[in-house]
Order: C-alpha cells, then sequence, then structure tokens
C-alpha cells in the first residue's frame, strides 16, 4: 500500500513536470513549434494517411473475416518452432514486415480481441512485431534521402531478418503462457460487418496516431532549435521522431546511424504501439531492451551486408524538403491485389456454403 501511494506520488510529480516543462517550450518557442506542428499535419496527410490506413483496414479484416484461420496448416509448425506461437501469428508478422509501424501492433490487438491470441502471447508478440516498413525503407531513406535504392534494400533485408531473431529470443518469456482453444475463438463476422468495423476501426487508429505525430513534430522542431549551437547533438532527434530523425541524419550522412533508428523506431513510434494495444500490459523494460536489440541488429546486419556487396555505395543528397509519395509506389498496387485475392477468397467461401447447405 506505501508502495502504491509511493508510485502515485512519483507519477503526479513526473506528470507536473512534463506538463510545466511542455508549456514553457511552447510559450518560448510559439514560432518553432508552429513550424512543427505544421510538418507534422502535411505528413499525416501526405504520407500516413495514405501509407498507413489501408494496410490499418487489411490487417483488421483479414482477423474479423476469418481468413487468417485459412492459412496452411504447415505453416503452424513453422510458427510454433520459431516464436512458440500459433499459425495466425504469421498474418501478423507478414503485415508488421510490409505495412510498417504500428500495422504489426493493430493486428495483434484485433487477433486477441477475436480470441485467437491470449493476453500473455500477444504482450510477448509486442516486444517483436515492430519494424519499418519497404514504403519508409526504400522508397523514403532509399529513394528520396540518400538516392540510393539499394540501401533501401539492405534495410529492408536486415530489419526482416532482426524482426525473426527477435522473435525466436522472445521464447524465452513464454514460459507458463496460455495457448487458446479454437472454441475460444469470436463467432466469425460476415464480410460486409467485417469491413465496415475494421474501417470504423482503423479510422479511430489513424486519428490517433496522427495527433502524436504532430505533437512530437513540434517538440522536435524546437529541440532542433534549442541544440541548433551544438549540431553533433541534433540526430539524437530520431530517438523521439525518426521521419524527422532521418532528416537530419542525412545532413551529414551516416549508414550505421540510419539503421540503428530505423530499428529502434523512437519516442512517437512507442506510444503509437502501446496507443494500439493500450488494453494489453507490455512490460516496458522488455519492450525498450528490444528496441535497443533491434537498433543494433539492423545495425550490424546492414554493415555485414557492405562488406559482403562491398561494390555498393550509398550516394547521399543534400535535399532536405523532398517528401515520397508512399501512395503512388508499389506497394499501392500490392494492396490493390492482395484486396482482389481476399474478395475472390470470401465470395468462393460463401459460394461453397450455399451449395452445401442446398444440397
Amino acid at each position: 500500500m506505501k508502495f502504491c501511494k509511493t508510485y502515485t506520488k512519483s507519477a503526479l510529480i513526473s506528470a507536473l513536470i512534463i506538463f510545466i516543462s511542455g508549456l514553457v517550450l511552447l510559450l518560448v518557442f510559439p514560432r518553432e513549434a508552429r513550424n512543427g506542428g505544421t510538418n507534422g499535419a502535411y505528413l499525416c496527410i501526405q504520407v500516413l494517411i495514405p501509407s498507413l490506413f489501408p494496410f490499418m483496414v487489411l490487417s483488421d479484416f483479414s482477423v474479423k473475416s476469418g481468413l487468417v484461420s485459412y492459412i496452411p496448416n504447415f505453416v503452424s509448425r513453422i510458427t510454433g518452432f520459431l516464436f512458440n506461437l500459433p499459425k495466425e501469428a504469421a498474418a501478423v508478422v507478414i503485415l508488421c514486415l510490409i505495412g510498417g509501424y504500428p500495422v504489426g501492433a493493430k493486428a495483434i490487438k484485433c487477433l486477441y480481441d477475436e480470441g485467437y491470441l491470449s493476453k500473455a502471447q500477444a504482450s510477448r508478440m509486442c516486444l517483436f512485431s515492430v519494424a519499418s516498413g519497404p514504403g519508409f525503407l526504400v522508397t523514403y531513406i532509399g529513394a528520396v534521402m540518400t538516392r540510393n535504392l539499394k540501401l533501401g534494400y539492405f534495410l529492408t533485408l536486415a530489419q526482416t531478418i532482426t524482426v525473426l531473431l527477435l522473435g525466436v529470443l522472445s521464447r524465452l518469456f513464454a514460459e507458463g503462457e496460455k495457448r487458446l482453444n479454437k472454441s475460444e475463438i469470436k463467432r466469425l463476422k460476415p464480410f460486409g460487418e467485417a469491413l465496415i468495423l475494421s474501417v470504423e476501426s482503423a479510422v479511430k487508429s489513424t486519428a490517433g496516431l496522427c495527433g502524436l505525430v504532430v505533437l512530437f513534430s513540434a517538440f522536435c522542431e524546437i529541440y532542433l532549435s534549442l541544440t541548433s549551437p551544438f549540431p553533433q547533438l541534433a540526430p539524437l532527434v530520431a530517438f523521439f521522431e525518426i521521419t524527422t530523425g532521418v532528416k537530419v541524419i542525412c545532413r551529414n550522412p551516416n549508414t550505421m546511424l540510419l539503421a540503428f533508428f530505423s530499428g529502434f523506431g523512437g519516442l512517437s513510434v512507442h506510444l503509437q504501439i502501446f496507443l494500439s494495444v493500450k488494453n494489453l500490459k507490455i512490460p516496458k523494460l522488455n519492450f525498450y531492451l528490444f528496441r535497443f536489440l533491434q537498433g543494433l541488429l539492423t545495425s550490424l546486419i546492414t554493415f555485414l551486408l557492405f562488406k559482403i556487396f562491398p561494390d555498393v555505395k550509398a550516394v547521399f543528397s543534400s535535399v532536405e524538403c523532398a517528401e515520397p509519395e508512399f501512395h503512388s509506389s508499389v506497394l499501392g498496387c500490392f494492396m490493390l491485389i492482395v484486396t482482389s485475392g481476399l474478395f475472390l477468397v470470401i465470395i468462393q467461401k460463401q459460394n461453397f456454403k450455399r451449395k452445401h447447405f442446398r444440397r
């Protein structure tokens, strides 16, 4: 009881310090806060919503419609061997690697809500199902900021290997996890209802993510203003917001820093993940331990890839204001193909049920 009171008092003091500090910064640096907030809003409208929203709808729809149940049985052997998780977890890892953060967390939340994962399993998946998607690594870092697509591909490969390695490492925390049986899975929803609920859920999640991005963009601009006399501290802004951090790092290019922070993600991303899975108790110490490991492993694997392929050189650009157009990338085509495939599967399933019922 005494510990609980002490903890509450400490939390209140910390919240008060953060509130007063934030208020002072906003009053002293109003122009920087406005410019940063404007950049954050632009990032949401031009990049975040077009690139993340379709993947968030897709992740929810694949679970609510029951498509994850049609994953081949041999996949359960792979996910069971690597991660000690049911086969439906494979869909989360794939969506995480393709859609980027926080799509993986959104898919985990949906699997938990529908009864495919226990609370312990869902919390553990949040430790390793965190990754930058190829839209960010290839399009933004590779094509726009560094003008080197091969660097983007190397970062994507390094990130994929890292997520799989961390998934294997997470087995150390799997002892005593409850495994759910199929009877605990909720009733699958019809196609139309599943789609509507998925869109509604994605809208709410995207709104929360955009709010965090605008907030952190404002304070990142203030941070850069404060550290302008000490340019060596500027890249540390990536600890708070990864997109702004990449822009700053590319002023004085450093491949290993880019690799580390693309794996680490930044505090803005971490809060987006916590927002997506707010009803799950993620052990924060383990979460941040995994984030630092992810940054280090991504850097190490990227370094090894450049050693294996020494002819590939990073050619960096000094252009800072360019913005990628995710909605016109190859990911848009991929999304269209996947969605079309989902429609065909659902239609075939419904036709089969009708014929069987008539008989």
